[in-house]
Formats: C-alpha cells, structure tokens, sequence
C-alpha cells in the first residue's frame, strides 16, 4: 500500500481503509510514527578543504552551488574550479552530469560580458571538483 508523499494521519486513513476494504479487520486504528527522515545533504568531493557531505536546512529545497563550495572551505589551490562536475539522479533513475564553470564565481571575477550564472543544487546530489594539471 503506498502511503509515500501523505502526511500522518492520511497515511493512516489510507491503511484504515485497506484494511477495511480487504475484510482483514472490521473497525481498525491505525497509528503511524515516522522513525526517520531521508537524509538531505549533497556530497562534496575531490580538491576542497574539507570533502564530505552538506547538510540541507529545514525547509529548503535548494542551494547554490557557491553556497555548498563556501560550506566546505573553498576550493584548494590545486582545484580545476572549471570543470566541476554535479552529478544528479534523475526521476527515471538515470543520472545527468552537467560539468560548470565556477573559477569566476568563486573569485568575484566575472569575464568580461559575461553574467554569473547560477546553478542550483539539490539533496542527493554529487559535485566533483578535480585536479588541475600543472
């Protein structure tokens, strides 16, 4: 019986109703209690000062990867800042990689006729930063 994306009490007047309606009891009460919740952090590996995972705040949906880069410490001097990648799991369970460049946004340096784009990250979500060659 899916119960997934109903609050508290619906989920338990939808598992009421199963009950009811496949004869298993005649006047069930139910009572659901959420153990735990789906982590909501997003991974930060490769050349940055403290590689690990971010955790999202309450009720945010979203951050922008500049956030998420900051919360780690930076990048390290050695870091190809752009060629990051962020890689994401999609509904269909395929993964997208997008490959950004963020050497501007990180350094307050936009190029010339260039405006800083922003890319948004979300919970579950991986993000790469490599090495730079020398």
């Amino acid at each position: 019986i899916n119960v997934g994306g109903k609050n508290i009490r619906a989920a338990e007047q939808t598992l009421e109703a199963a009950y009811r309606d496949r004869q298993f009891l005649k006047d069930p009460m139910v009572s659901v209690a959420v153990v735990s919740y789906k982590s909501r952090e997003v991974s930060v590996l490769g050349s940055v000062r403290s590689p690990g995972t971010v955790a999202f705040p309450r009720d945010t949906t979203s951050l922008d990867i500049v956030e998420i880069i900051t919360r780690v410490g930076g990048f390290l001097p050695i870091a190809k800042s752009d060629a990051v990648t962020v890689t994401h799991r999609q509904a269909d369970g395929t993964d997208k990689v997008t490959t950004v460049d963020l050497e501007d946004a990180i350094t307050g340096r936009p190029q010339r006729g260039k405006d800083r784009t922003t890319i948004m990250v979300y919970p579950g979500d991986r993000i790469w930063v490599p090495e730079r060659l020398f």
